[in-house]
């Protein structure tokens, strides 16, 4: 497969006698206080051997010169960090592709430049990697606040650790939720140089790097662990509307575009309902509560954030449903004629304030009106 990679600016790679066994890669742009804290919660890890096993690589996305100048300073301070600066902003999905291509590690691990990870969960990782040589791991994680000053949630799942025969049994095993998020899991690289970023790069979603984690590991080892080391910290996105967007897209483009590699990725025709979709998750028992519950969920939260259901969506949406179980169509259905009132509402509301626009133009003009016309009555001169 091609290098998927981009004009530089600026790199350093660090000397190693041999490679890593662990890569992580951390993307980052114009985040400089939390991806300084999240690299130096890491690299002080690498310590009593591990340093000889990971590697840490910053993959900086043409920062301002204060957010580059922090990256030198981390390779200064620490010998386990390398970094590659793109020229310019190159988007943060091919970002995530070129991963593999960036890392001299036998797995990758894309962290966030915002999550942290708690002390020993290096340790613990390496050696579940040693244990058990999965093609891909995902594992379990904390919730903290904005500025980590509090512990919202200690343990996201209480299922224990185990060993699947393939990402899609882990996938229907952990449910969305759990492998969306791209901190908590890690890949083999060479699996992952294997792949043909294209059609998951112009994939219209937001999760395509999850569409492409089934392609790759569709029938290869994976594994769950639930150690909880990895702390995500919530509320800290900087895309506009960024709940608006997640709830539309886990609720109706990502299905909608997953469907369409079905036939590629044999899925089955009822994946949906296989799928996990508890918020904790204790076993891997077959689930009551299921991926389509969290679509229709999310399909309610992004119209109650002002984004209705597209037309063109309704019919391949309908396609997926009909494959599910048998109440399916009618909860949509549901959803639907809710979606068109909102839209319908937003319609009206739209139109009163183009009027009420227009009456305050009218008025104001009217308003300068008068007043020429009492300027009529006077011999003062402005």
């Amino acid at each position: 497969m091609s290098r998927l990679d981009c004009a530089l600016a600026e790199t350093l790679i660090q000397p190693r006698d041999v490679a890593p066994l662990l890569s992580f890669f951390v993307p980052t742009y114009n985040r400089t206080p939390e991806m300084v804290e999240t690299v130096t919660r890491i690299a002080t890890q690498l310590r009593d051997g591990l340093e000889t096993r990971v590697e840490i690589v910053i993959s900086d996305n043409a920062s301002d010169e204060s957010g580059r100048d922090a990256v030198r300073e981390l390779a200064r301070r620490f010998p386990t960090v390398s970094y590659y600066m793109n020229a310019r902003n190159e988007g943060g999905y091919r970002q995530l592709f070129m991963a593999p291509w960036r890392v001299r590690g036998r797995y990758s691990w894309t962290f966030g430049s915002d999550d942290i990870l708690f002390p020993g969960g290096v340790a613990d990782i390496v050696g579940q990697l040693d244990a058990h040589a999965p093609s891909f791991l995902t594992m379990n994680k904390r919730i903290l606040n904005k500025d980590l000053s509090k512990e919202l949630v200690h343990r996201v799942n209480g299922a224990p650790d185990h060993l699947f025969a393939n990402f899609l049994d882990l996938f229907c095993g952990v449910g969305v939720h759990q492998v969306a998020f791209l901190s908590s899991s890690l890949e083999r690289t060479d699996v992952a140089r294997a792949l043909d970023p294209t059609p998951f790069l112009s994939a219209e979603t937001l999760h395509n790097y999850l569409i492409a984690y089934i392609a790759k590991h569709r029938y290869a080892p994976c594994y769950y662990s639930s150690a909880n080391y990895l702390g995500h910290r919530v509320e800290n996105a900087d895309l506009h509307d960024y709940a608006g967007l997640t709830y539309e897209d886990i609720g109706v483009r990502f299905p909608i575009i997953l469907m369409q590699f079905a036939k590629v990725l044999d899925l089955p025709a009822d994946v949906f309902e296989q799928i996990n979709g508890s918020r904790y998750i204790n076993d891997f028992a077959p689930p009551e509560i299921t991926y389509v519950d969290n679509m229709l969920e999310y399909m309610v939260r992004a119209i109650s954030k002002g984004r209705p259901i597209n037309i063109l969506n309704k019919f391949p949406m309908e396609q997926i449903l009909a494959r599910c179980r048998a109440h399916r169509l009618d909860q949509f259905a549901d959803i639907w004629t809710l979606s068109e009132e909102f839209r319908q509402m937003q319609w009206r509301l739209d139109d009163a304030e183009a009027a009420a626009a227009a009456l305050y133009a009218n008025l104001n003009a009217r308003r300068n009106g008068l007043y020429d016309l009492a300027m009529t009555f006077t011999d003062k001169k402005l």
